[in-house]
C-alpha cells in the first residue's frame, strides 16, 4: 500500500494531509482482534466483526464529514444509502486483508505457534500501517471524494443553467505536474465530455484539487496536448456516479486473499443471484447490476454472452428498450439483464418501492429469442428466469393466453382477500387506494384502466385526457 499511496496528488502535498489529524482506530477492537486471531479464528472465511464495525464507523464518519464539507451537501437518502452500503463492503475487504496479513505472522521458522507477546511484537508493523498510516490516508481520501461527490451531483442538477465546469488551483503547496497542468490552463470542459471520466479531482491519493461550475466558455482544444497521468487503482471511478469512494480496483479488493468475496458477502448480507453461466460471467452481470440499477429516470438492456462479452448496452425510456430486430437475433442463448426504474417514484419506506419483476413482454422475447437467461433489476430486487435444460418449452402465443388467464384469475383473488378481511387495506392498495381489483377500474377509468397503465408504460400524475374528474394516483403512507 506505500507504494500506491505514493500515488498522491504532487499538487496537493504530502502523504497525508491535515483534515484529521485525531482519528484514532479503538485500540479495543484491535486487541480484541488480535486475540481472535492468536486463538484461531477462520481468517479465510470468516471477518473479525469487532475490527469491521470499527472499520466502517471511521468510514462513514469521514463521509459524513466530507458531504456536510461540500457547499452543495446532497439530501438523496438514496445515493448516502449507497454509500454506506460500498463502505461495508470496502471495510469487510480491508479487515479481510489486515487479519489475514497478521495471521500469517503466527507461525516461527520451526513450524510451532509463536507465544502471544513475540507475535504482538512481531505484527506491529503490519498493524501500525493497517491503523494509522493506511487508515488515515484512506480516511482523509473518503472526505475529500465525498465531498466531491456532492458537489458533482449538484453541477449535474444545474448543468443547464451552469454547462461547464472548470478545473481550480489547489490550495496545497509544492504543485507538480499531474494536476497542475489543468488549473494552469484553466481547463473548462462541458459537465458531460468524456475527459471528467478519466481525470477529475480526487483521482490521486489526497487530492485536494476542485471544480466549479461556470457558464464561461469551454477550451476543448487543449485537452489533447496534456501530459498523460495514469489512472490510480482505487480511485479511477467517480463516486458521484456508483456510490463507490474507493473503486473495485483497489488492492484490497482486486488482489483480494482468497475466501475474502465469500467471507464479505456473509458479513454484509449481500446475496449473489448467479446467473446460468460461470462465476465470471455472474460478476460481469452483477456488477453491470449494481450500475443499471441506479438509473431512476430509464431503463437500459444489457446483453452479455457465456464468455462473459458485453454483446449491446441500449439505453431506452423511462419504461421500456426498444430493440431493433438485429440487435433482437444476437440474444440467441446470452444472458439479457435490465432495470425496472418505476420503483424510485415511491419512498423507500413504501411498497411501490419495491418495483415490479417481469413483463409479459419480457418473458416473451426471452421465449422468441431463445435466452439462456433474462434478469430485471428493481431498487431493491433482482430476478432471475433461466431457460430449462430442454428448453423454454412453450410458444409465446399459448403464454400469452395462459398469462392473462392466471391474470384475471389473481385479480379476482386479490379483490377476495381483501373483502375477507385476509390481507390489509394497506396492502391492497399499494399501488393506488382508487384502484378497484374486480375489474381493474378507478375513479378515474369507472370503466376500466387502460392497459398501458396497468403495465406501468404510464403514470397517472397529471391528468390524461378522457378520463373522468380530477382524479390522480393516490398511495397511502405504509
Amino acid at each position: 500500500m506505500d507504494n500506491l499511496y505514493g500515488e498522491r496528488c504532487g499538487v496537493c502535498g504530502g502523504f497525508h494531509n491535515q483534515l484529521e489529524q485525531g482519528i484514532e482506530f479503538s485500540k479495543e477492537a484491535l486487541t480484541q482482534m488480535l486475540r481472535d486471531i492468536y486463538n484461531g479464528m477462520n481468517v479465510r472465511d470468516d471477518i473479525q466483526r469487532d475490527a469491521f464495525e470499527e472499520t466502517l464507523r471511521l468510514f462513514n464518519e469521514a463521509t459524513v464529514e466530507g458531504l456536510s464539507a461540500s457547499s452543495y451537501p446532497t439530501g438523496d437518502e438514496l445515493f448516502l444509502e449507497q454509500l454506506r452500503t460500498n463502505n461495508e463492503v470496502f471495510s469487510a475487504f480491508r479487515t479481510h486483508r489486515m487479519q489475514n496479513d497478521l495471521a500469517a505472522q503466527l507461525i516461527d521458522k520451526d513450524g510451532k505457534l509463536k507465544p502471544f507477546e513475540q507475535w504482538l511484537d512481531d505484527v506491529q508493523n503490519i498493524t501500525d500501517h493497517y491503523v494509522v498510516r493506511w487508515l488515515r490516508t484512506e480516511y482523509d481520501t473518503a472526505i475529500l471524494r465525498a465531498h466531491q461527490a456532492a458537489d458533482w451531483k449538484h453541477f449535474e442538477e444545474y448543468k443547464d443553467v451552469l454547462p461547464n465546469l472548470r478545473w481550480m488551483p489547489t490550495t496545497s503547496p509544492d504543485p507538480d505536474i499531474a494536476h497542475k497542468q489543468y488549473w494552469e490552463a484553466k481547463l473548462t470542459l462541458p459537465v458531460n465530455h468524456s475527459f471528467w471520466t478519466r481525470h477529475r479531482p480526487g483521482d490521486r491519493w489526497n487530492c485536494k484539487c476542485s471544480l466549479e461550475a461556470t457558464d464561461e466558455p469551454a477550451t476543448t482544444g487543449a485537452v489533447g496536448d496534456f501530459k498523460p497521468v495514469p489512472s490510480v487503482p482505487g480511485l479511477d471511478n467517480n463516486p458521484a456516479d456508483d456510490g463507490k469512494l474507493f473503486s473495485d480496483s483497489h488492492p484490497y479488493i482486486k488482489e483480494a486473499y482468497p475466501g475474502a468475496k465469500k467471507a464479505v458477502e456473509k458479513i454484509v448480507n449481500k446475496p449473489v443471484l448467479d446467473t446460468a453461466f460461470d462465476k465470471k460471467v455472474t460478476d460481469k452481470v452483477t456488477s453491470i447490476e449494481d450500475e443499471i440499477r441506479m438509473n431512476k429516470n430509464f431503463e437500459t438492456a444489457v446483453a452479455v454472452d457465456k464468455n462473459s462479452n458485453v454483446i449491446f448496452r441500449i439505453k431506452g425510456s423511462q419504461s421500456d428498450v426498444q430493440l431493433s430486430v438485429n440487435d433482437a437475433k444476437k440474444l440467441k442463448d446470452c444472458i439479457l439483464t435490465h432495470n425496472h426504474p418505476g420503483g424510485w417514484k415511491y419512498d423507500k419506506n413504501r411498497m411501490g418501492h419495491i418495483g415490479a419483476s417481469f413483463s409479459l413482454n419480457d418473458i416473451v422475447l426471452a421465449i422468441n429469442y431463445d435466452l439462456e437467461e433474462i434478469r430485471a433489476v428493481t431498487p431493491l430486487y433482482t430476478f432471475s428466469l433461466k431457460r430449462p435444460d430442454k428448453g423454454w418449452g412453450v410458444k409465446s402465443k399459448t403464454l400469452i393466453q395462459y398469462y392473462r388467464k392466471k391474470d384475471r384469475e389473481l385479480k379476482t383473488e386479490h379483490y377476495y382477500l381483501r373483502e375477507k378481511g385476509m390481507i390489509s387495506e394497506e396492502v391492497a392498495s399499494a399501488r393506488c387506494k382508487l384502484y378497484n381489483d374486480l375489474n381493474a377500474s378507478c375513479k378515474a377509468f369507472p370503466e376500466g384502466i387502460p392497459f398501458n397503465m396497468l403495465e406501468g408504460k404510464i403514470t397517472h400524475e397529471k391528468p390524461i385526457k378522457g378520463q373522468t374528474g380530477n382524479y390522480l394516483f393516490t398511495h397511502e403512507e405504509i
